[in-house]
């Protein structure tokens, strides 16, 4: 008879790693920086009713961006005769699509897609997204962090920003805020008749 003989640390070596037992551990695991688990949310107050249209439109431009300043120029090059008028048509497209890009990303980025309030510690959980389009949250203490964009001064002027929290410009939609005195912190003033009407709309 022929014995197969193994050690028990071999076999520990083999043995499957165990699964993450919650969400915020599996999200621990693969983004180590992530700070999601890492403070308690609290209660969701906020989600921004266009936020899978700027997700999708920050992606169509990063692909756009992508193709018009290498696979563009590529083309041109091998379509053209002279390389000054491939360099010329080329460097245009590059110009275009980049620029475009950087410049949606600019009026988008301050977008919020969701907010989440700790009444404990006073505290804001504000999420938006990169260039990239991926999510990050900003930790906003109330009031310290929080600035209306109108009463910002210093000349500070930046398109679909309506506050600024922990440094950061963001931009929500201050009818849909569910506490109006939050809402009113958040935008330095009273809430218009006209957002009254759409936040009655959108009960």
């Amino acid at each position: 008879m022929i014995r197969l003989g193994c050690h028990t640390s071999t076999l520990q070596r083999f043995q499957p790693r165990a699964r993450p037992h919650s969400k915020i551990e599996l999200v621990q695991r693969v983004c180590p920086f992530s700070t999601a688990g890492t403070q308690a949310k609290g209660d969701l107050i906020y989600e921004g009713p266009f936020s899978s249209v700027v997700l999708r439109l920050k992606c169509v431009s990063i692909i756009s961006a992508t193709f018009g300043s290498i696979g563009l120029p590529l083309l041109i090059t091998y379509t053209e005769k002279t390389a000054l008028a491939a360099g010329a048509v080329g460097g245009t497209a590059m110009i275009a699509a980049v620029g475009s890009t950087l410049l949606l990303n600019y009026c988008t980025n301050p977008y919020v897609h969701r907010i989440e309030q700790n009444k404990e510690t006073n505290t804001l959980n504000v999420t938006s997204a990169n260039m990239l389009g991926i999510r990050f949250e900003t930790l906003v203490k109330i009031p310290d962090d929080l600035v209306p964009a109108a009463k910002a001064g210093g000349g500070f002027m930046r398109p679909f920003c309506n506050f600024i929290g922990a440094g950061v410009p963001f931009y929500v939609h201050g009818e849909l805020l569910n506490d109006k005195k939050l809402a009113r912190k958040i935008l330095g003033r009273a809430l218009t008749d006209a957002e009254m009407r759409g936040r009655a709309g959108e009960k």
